[in-house]
């Protein structure tokens, strides 16, 4: 019987060693094996994605939200809420690979197939869950980056990861915030444009802002600020760097002080007496070149005509080839 729960993830512990995407992809492969699994074709794909947000790892994976919003936004209502394992389910004969669900997800929480037909989400390993196991992903963490617990084990705010409401203030992860550096930002409007939550406020040539009480800590704005105004803070520093100065911003250098010029402080030499006149020496004579006589060039003579070769012309020729050619042909006729 499967015990419902969900996947927590405590990015403070991920190193990005990306071994739950290795694990997760063989978890759904064929054979089930490592060595195997990379000789399948199609290859495997995970069903959970990390990503480096600032001096932070992030194990990205479906929350499968108690409201999913991606749910209404299949076409062809190839996600449904299963009540029973209280996790939402994509049926992939239904899927047309339309990628709303992949637009409506404020999680990023899925993605689409490597070949782009078919979206690609965490099904929690539900034959591990039915054998007594947990997903694969949080089995094979090495630092307990992500852990799955039943539902009765879960904190309040550890619940709050599935309300899928992305305007709540509790849906977010709690060990990051966001926020941008003035001095760095140039109002390109790409993080509010991927901002699920409309948690990115600003106006054009003007510094933007994340509204925290709005922001649900997808990392969307993060990954597509094109010049790092994006910031990644721990909370614990996140009201110290808010009200300092921008991040990018240098302290103005203090004035320098003028130095002595060595040469200036020195003190002058003495001027040395002139030298005493002496007799003036008789001035040289100067040679006069003699003109070098330059004996006249002969004219070159007018380069002689061409004679005519044979002493026939080129027009006589071509008269006589013409005959020539005629009386071949005659011959062979």
């Amino acid at each position: 019987m499967i015990q419902p729960g969900m996947l927590v993830v405590d990015t403070k512990r991920c190193i990005a060693c990306k071994r739950c995407m290795i694990e997760c992809a063989v978890a759904h492969s064929r054979s089930k094996e490592l060595a195997a699994a990379m000789q399948e074709t199609p290859r495997p794909e995970p069903r959970v994605w990390v990503r480096e947000v600032g001096a932070f790892s992030a194990p990205y994976q479906c929350r499968h939200c108690e409201t999913p919003p991606c749910v209404p936004a299949c076409p062809n209502a190839a996600l449904a809420r299963d009540a029973e394992q209280t996790m939402v389910a994509l049926d992939l004969a239904k899927c047309a690979g339309a990628a709303r669900c992949v637009k409506k997800c404020p999680f990023l929480g899925i993605q689409m197939s490597l070949d782009g037909t078919q979206a690609v989400k965490c099904d929690l390993c539900v034959e591990r869950l039915a054998a007594g196991g947990i997903p694969a992903c949080a089995e094979a963490c090495p630092v307990d980056a992500i852990i799955y617990k039943r539902f009765e084990e879960l904190t309040e705010e550890e619940k709050a990861f599935r309300t899928g409401r992305p305007g709540a203030a509790t849906v977010r992860r709690t060990n990051i915030r966001y926020w941008v550096d003035p001095a760095k930002c140039i109002a390109c409007r790409k993080c509010a444009m991927v901002c699920p939550a409309e948690a990115i406020e600003g106006a054009k040539k003007t510094p933007h802002k994340v509204l925290q009480d709005k922001c649900v800590t997808c990392g969307g704005c993060y990954l597509v600020c094109p010049v790092s105004a994006v910031q990644a803070i721990d909370p614990e520093k996140f009201d110290e760097v808010a009200q300092a100065e921008p991040l990018s911003a240098e302290a103005p250098a203090p004035p320098l002080e003028p130095e002595a010029d060595p040469v200036a402080e020195a003190p002058a030499p003495e001027p040395s007496p002139p030298p005493e006149p002496g007799p003036a020496a008789p001035p040289a004579a100067e040679a006069v070149a003699e003109p070098v006589p330059v004996a006249p060039t002969a004219a070159a003579p007018p380069p002689a005509a061409e004679a005519p070769k044979g002493g026939i012309s080129k027009k006589q020729r071509r008269i006589e080839r013409k005959i020539k050619r005629k009386a071949k042909k005659s011959k062979g006729n």
